[in-house]
């Protein structure tokens, strides 16, 4: 279920099921002796409990060309710390967890964050920034792919495709995004991507005209997704949004780093679910309320770098221009849902819209008013330059805890 179409400003490599696992497996087995893969997973302790990371760390122990995997563990206390070492335990790779709640890590976070006058809010950002400093220090890999742990339909197909177009010697992308198809055997998904994103890159183009940034951003068919592989000289420089503007903010930073649009997008599966997150319309910290809140903030922080500027006219015009796509997109869906025999839920859609167009003015409104810094943690490269020694500390005191 794809295309060959090649548009936007970024390759995409699509997924025609024309060639076996096992021959990508085997390329990727014969590249990695020269440039050795590491992989990324950030979970909550509560992730543990759930079938889709227990099925992931099975898939794992198949992908003999990966030699090392670093798992990001977030709100657990010691004990629960321990429980998950003996949980990843089966991994035949070198495997690391990193206790972001403990004390050591959590003081070498701190220091950090002192000198550049950073915050590091509890999430997955500051997670995946926990991770990335390890991979760094360790020195074990060359390229390093990232995804999530509630991933229910995952497969390792899904890392191998993902790490194909960086690890092959001749393609030269030094960041891969994966894309996928996001609906059930029954209804549409990522409502996120689809009734806020995309509306809202078509209403900015509408405000400000077409830009390179816009493009870019624009050519990917699902910038949210969680997964992406990337280089190690470009994971030392990139800076990581600590709330639910990262993925957001990796593509912006990458977009910033890389001119020369060494950049791809790969189908990584034919069908992707993972956890939902609630509406949350009464909760502005919580579900998809936060999570539209700290994009939307990212998004208009990016916009401001990029001198696309806001004014109370340009945020009046694109609440207006975003409310119109919405509608159009709601009535779109509607119509592909019913040719599909999909469900669709057409006033939860719409009350979906209406949350984030309130979010996109209450943000707007705060950028008006002098809010747009980004809560981002500084990239590993500007910690080694200021302090120096710190990315051993950290290697040094994850490997105490893992001992």
């Amino acid at each position: 279920m794809t295309d060959f179409l090649q548009s936007g400003s970024i390759a995409t490599l699509h997924d025609f099921h024309n060639r076996a696992l096992g021959s990508l497996e085997q390329d990727l087995r014969s590249w990695s002796r020269s440039r050795p893969i590491s992989i990324i997973v950030p979970c909550l302790v509560s992730e543990l409990e759930r079938p889709a990371l227990k099925n992931i760390v099975t898939q794992l122990q198949e992908a003999d060309y990966v030699s090392e995997v670093i798992i990001g563990l977030d709100q657990a206390n010691r004990k629960q710390f321990q429980e998950a070492k003996k949980f990843f335990s089966s991994l035949p790779q070198k495997t690391r967890i990193i206790w972001n709640d403990g004390p050591a890590v959590s003081s070498i976070r701190k220091s950090v964050c002192k000198h550049f006058s950073a915050e590091a809010a509890p999430g997955k950002g500051r997670n995946v920034w926990h991770c990335l400093g390890y991979f760094l220090g360790s020195g074990q890999g060359e390229i390093v792919a990232l995804h999530d742990a509630d991933i229910v339909t995952y497969d390792v197909s899904l890392l191998t495709r993902l790490l194909y177009p960086i690890t092959h010697p001749t393609f030269d992308y030094s960041f891969a995004k994966g894309f996928y198809y996001r609906a059930t055997e029954s209804h549409f998904g990522g409502r996120l991507v689809r009734l806020l994103i995309s509306p809202l890159i078509d209403a900015l183009i509408h405000c400000y005209g077409p830009s390179d940034y816009l493009t870019y951003l624009g050519s990917f068919k699902y910038p949210l997704a969680g997964e992406f592989a990337l280089e190690k000289e470009l994971a030392k420089k990139i800076s990581i949004p600590s709330d639910w503007g990262l993925e957001i903010g990796v593509l912006s930073d990458i977009y910033t780093l890389d001119k020369s649009q060494n950049i791809c997008q790969v189908a990584i599966s034919s069908r992707y679910d993972h956890k939902h997150q609630p509406l949350s319309a009464d909760d502005s910290d919580l579900g998809l309320h936060k999570m539209s809140r700290d994009i939307l903030h990212t998004i208009l922080t990016e916009l401001a770098a990029n001198d696309a500027f806001l004014t109370r006219e340009a945020l009046t015009s694109i609440s207006t221009a975003y409310r119109y796509n919405a509608k159009e997109a709601i009535n779109r869906y509607a119509n592909d849902s019913e040719i599909n025999g999909f469900r669709y839920n057409r006033e939860d859609e719409q009350l979906a819209a209406e949350l984030f167009e309130k979010c996109l003015v209450e943000e707007g409104e705060k950028h008006l008013a002098g809010y747009r810094s980004l809560q981002s943690m500084p990239s590993w490269l500007q910690v080694e330059n200021d302090l120096p020694g710190a990315l051993f500390q950290l290697y040094s005191a994850i490997e105490i805890d893992n001992q």
